[in-house]
């Protein structure tokens, strides 16, 4: 108990960490925004993939919907264009503002709920993690004023909120595996290579061949997950961990083709990480 207050009210949590982090995020953020307005017709012209169902939505969940609900089908590309300048200054910024970042989370969720069918669990994590990210900070000028305090604890439990969130998302897509009998076959692994839409033109052609090497590989994957939200809080094994995961997922964006979701979780890592710098907090 002793060990969680301190981690919450001692001192900033992990710093070098939590700059780098919220730097890649707003990269990513930028390059789905220029990626959105290159697509802008498809996904939120007159004839958007996505259809809008006229639905009562209560007040609250009105600000996640403006887009979806609104008639006008400009109304998208300010939304975009926001995040995108948003991002941009905040990348280029070394000051955190809340107010910024809570905007970007609100402006990412309308576009992203207006295109729901198009979107994969790599939009889902992305929005939580612009959620939790507002209250990082890229600063870390220290005071004794209780605002100075306030902003020392946002930062640690938004953090560890972070870390919570990958470990309890490997958890549970670890267990949706192991109660799927494809799963444990080795079957989803072997169709994913033989699939042209996720594989490649080399790997459909070896992939009968391979097959026995799929089932291994399937239970690696189902290993690495299990594993992952213990232990990753192992400093002298997580190093080599983090770098398996990396690999996975890079596979997952640059041969299956789910790019996003597959920058996503590297991108996650830089918060899993052990920098060896005298700036970093000690546990």
């Amino acid at each position: 108990m002793n060990k969680v207050i301190t981690y919450i009210f001692d001192d900033y949590r992990k710093q070098r960490n939590a700059r780098l982090f919220k730097n890649l995020l707003y990269v990513f953020l930028i390059v789905k925004c220029v990626l959105w307005l290159l697509n802008y017709d498809i996904l939120f012209g007159a004839h958007a993939v996505s259809l809008v169902y006229d639905e009562p939505i209560g007040f609250f969940e009105y600000f996640a919907y403006i887009i979806y609900l609104s008639k006008n089908t400009s109304l998208p590309i300010w939304f975009i264009c926001a995040a995108l300048l948003l991002s941009i200054v905040s990348l280029v910024n070394k000051r955190s503002y809340l107010l910024a970042d809570l905007i970007i989370y609100l402006l990412v969720l309308n576009l992203d709920i207006r295109i729901y069918t198009t979107t994969t669990a790599g939009e889902s994590l992305l929005v939580n993690l612009c959620f939790l990210s507002a209250w990082l900070r890229k600063d870390f000028t220290r005071g004794t004023t209780v605002y100075d305090q306030i902003k020392i604890v946002l930062h640690n439990v938004s953090f560890f909120a972070l870390l919570l969130q990958v470990c309890i998302l490997y958890g549970f897509s670890a267990l949706a595996k192991w109660y799927d009998a494809d799963w444990l076959s080795g079957e989803t692994v072997y169709l994913t290579t033989k699939a042209f839409y996720y594989s490649t033109p080399l790997m459909v052609s070896i992939a009968d061949s391979i097959h026995p090497l799929t089932v291994a590989i399937t239970y690696v994957l189902l290993a690495y997950q299990s594993l992952f939200p213990f232990v990753v809080w192992f400093k002298s094994i997580k190093r080599y961990f983090l770098h398996l995961g990396v690999l996975m997922h890079l596979y997952i964006a640059f041969v299956m083709g789910l790019f996003f979701f597959g920058w996503i979780m590297v991108i996650t890592y830089a918060l899993f990480y052990d920098f060896e710098s005298p700036a970093d907090y000690s546990d």
